[in-house]
């Protein structure tokens, strides 16, 4: 597998300043935040994921799963023998709870795949402190395969497995 860390973080560092620069209009009245501007600005996310990543990796051809669905070839793989993550837990209200009771993860207790960029505040000013990936093999803790988690970007290295 090939380390794309430095491809992500570029891709990353983009919509980040995007969002933050252009995107963010802080303190204007009325504010400019609807549902219509998410959208353009995800609309601008999956351009630029094509462009800055897929195109990097010779994968365009994934680039309709965007923030979808995890992309199988993105590995997300933690940087020390355990970091911190927060897995997503069932919720009958529609909400999205990050509180399961495992923690941490070690470096080869799962397989987790890249899904997208994360922030808890779409519309404020954006970190992106977190990926969201999907945990696809958790032998030890298998009731969470398949679900959701965030790990911290800082915490990993994103490996393209070239085969996939």
């Amino acid at each position: 597998m090939k380390d794309v860390t430095s491809i992500l973080n570029n891709y990353r560092e983009c919509i980040r300043h995007l969002w933050n620069s252009y995107f963010l209009h802080e303190g204007e009245v009325p504010p400019l935040y609807t549902d219509d501007l998410l959208d353009q600005f995800e609309e601008v996310e999956r351009v630029l994921f094509s462009a800055l990543v897929l195109t990097r990796i010779n994968k365009i051809s994934s680039e309709e799963r965007f923030g979808k669905e995890p992309l199988p070839f993105l590995v997300i793989a933690p940087a020390a023998e355990r970091v911190p993550i927060m897995i997503n837990r069932f919720s009958s209200d529609g909400n999205r709870y990050w509180d399961e009771p495992v923690k941490e993860i070690g470096r080869s207790e799962a397989r987790l795949h890249f899904i997208e960029c994360f922030d808890w505040n779409s519309y404020g000013h954006l970190d992106l402190k977190y990926y969201k990936v999907r945990i696809s093999l958790f032998p030890t803790h298998s009731i969470y395969e398949g679900r959701d988690a965030l790990i911290e970007v800082q915490h990993v290295r994103i490996l393209f497995d070239e085969d996939l």
